[in-house]
């Protein structure tokens, strides 16, 4: 089981011009990173969560509940 933390509408709509276009032309390299960030490697639910939890994504990188 994942779980995937999906950006919003807004927050794709605060990315530099061009950014999304340039990724997805090397998708293996930074854009393969960005997915594997929002990712967890286990179930988990929202409620589940807490204010100031963290947890670890299949990235690699510590993220923090708030």
């Amino acid at each position: 089981p994942f779980t995937v933390f999906a950006p919003t509408d807004a927050a794709f709509a605060a990315l530099p011009a061009g950014l999304v276009d340039q990724l997805l032309m090397d998708p293996t390299g930074d854009l393969a990173q960005i997915l594997l960030y929002h990712v967890l490697g286990a179930e988990v639910l929202s409620t589940d969560l807490v204010d100031g939890q963290t947890a670890t994504t299949l990235q690699g990188s510590d993220i923090t509940v708030t």
